[in-house]
């Protein structure tokens, strides 16, 4: 009976074995590709992250992280999630810590910069650059206008005040 017993459950533990053995074959196996693209989406998922991208020509795989995140803690485990999808050899990490406010900073300014640029191409306005200096968080705005534009620089001044003044209370 102890016999028949043991059989049993080495016979089922081959069945096991083999059937669980055929469902992980069933499975498709991912791409280079896809699997880098899981090592990028964890990081995503899990970290503060501002940009990312991955460099061909040199294998790199580059992270914009906030500089709050242990630097040394974050390269371990991506280098962990290359080795779990099998890139070890293909790919490395790595990184640029960034300030979050700093970065934000940045973003208004590049939007007020085009904000500018584009409300002097839609006015048609010939003669007329400008350069976005920052002083703190305010901005000093400086127009050159040539002596032939189709506006003045005091007009263009009270036009662009008026243009942020508009997009502050949006």
């Amino acid at each position: 009976m102890k016999k028949g017993i043991l059989f049993l459950v080495i016979v089922s533990f081959i069945v096991l074995l083999f059937s669980t053995n055929l469902v992980k074959e069933a499975e498709p196996e991912l791409s280079e590709d896809e699997r880098l693209s899981k090592v990028i989406d964890y990081a995503w998922d899990n970290y503060d992250i501002f940009a990312s991208s991955v460099e061909c020509e040199n294998s790199e795989v580059f992270f914009d992280i906030d500089d709050q995140i242990d630097q040394h803690e974050f390269i371990a485990t991506m280098e962990n999630k290359l080795e779990e999808y099998d890139l070890p050899d293909r790919y490395f990490i790595s990184i640029k810590r960034s300030n979050a406010e700093e970065l934000e900073l940045q973003q208004t300014k590049e939007k007020m910069e085009s904000h500018v640029f584009n409300y002097i191409q839609e006015n048609d306005y010939k003669g007329v650059e400008f350069e976005i200096n920052y002083e703190g968080k305010k901005p000093l705005f400086t127009f050159y206008v040539a002596d032939d534009a189709n506006i003045s620089k005091e007009d263009l001044e009270k036009e662009i005040h008026g243009l942020f003044q508009f997009k502050a209370t949006e």
